[in-house]
């Protein structure tokens, strides 16, 4: 299997935290928070990364290039500012597979990958996201997806007692994604591809209990410290 990892953001909301440091190399347990997230993705059957960089992309550059690999990696570097859908289109070109996986450098989830590959191959979507299970939050939009798995509406950021949420796991049909990705170069992924494609009824959820943690804000980081996996 093989993942793009969207490591290009700024990390705003950590600024307080992390001064210099991406989010990715955020250190958790005095080991980069990437450390944990590469293990387990290669221990699932990972065994080349696409790295889209851009904020800050030397200090990432430099670990990738000093750390002992059981895989290989490619980086590709955004020039500006492309969004979510912008790194992935600029990204997939450098996948050999059909299928590639796409993870958020900022989040953990535990769950079996090859199972959630396997429904998507079976499904024959156009793209299958991983979705955790929430309480008593705000900073998620909802998803909804029927009994066939298949995700039928987003709904935005909003106080929930209980629903689920995109975990920042998923796949994409390499081609089918290419040909129905915005003609421009910025884009979001969530809101103008996943959005947008609902109709056609390609888009795939896979529901996970596992353990998820996304340290984009403080607070979440500081619980990374000590709920995350050890290593």
């Amino acid at each position: 299997m093989q993942a793009i990892i969207l490591a290009g953001g700024k990390a705003t909301r950590l600024q307080t935290v992390l001064k210099d440091i991406p989010k990715a190399l955020a250190s958790i347990r005095n080991k980069p928070f990437l450390d944990y997230l590469l293990q387990f993705l290669n221990e699932q059957g990972v065994h080349h990364f696409i790295f889209s960089l851009g904020h800050q992309h030397q200090q990432l550059l430099d670990y990738l290039q000093a750390k002992e690999k059981t895989w290989t990696y490619t980086c590709v570097i955004e020039e500006q500012a492309l969004g979510t859908g912008g790194a992935i289109k600029k990204a997939l070109p450098f996948a050999t597979d059909q299928h590639v996986w796409v993870i958020n450098a900022d989040t953990y989830l535990e769950l079996n990958m090859r199972t959630m590959y396997q429904q998507h191959i079976n499904n024959k979507a156009m793209a299958t996201i991983a979705l955790k299970e929430m309480e008593h939050f705000d900073r998620y939009g909802l998803v909804n997806m029927d009994d066939r798995q298949c995700i039928y509406s987003f709904e935005e950021k909003r106080s929930c007692e209980k629903g689920l949420i995109n975990a920042g796991f998923f796949i994409v049909n390499k081609d089918r994604f290419l040909e129905n990705v915005p003609s421009s170069e910025v884009f979001s992924v969530e809101k103008d591809f996943f959005e947008l494609q609902l109709s056609n009824k390609a888009i795939y959820g896979f529901k996970t209990d596992g353990f998820f943690i996304d340290i984009g804000i403080p607070e979440d980081f500081e619980k990374a410290q000590q709920l995350l996996p050890n290593l």
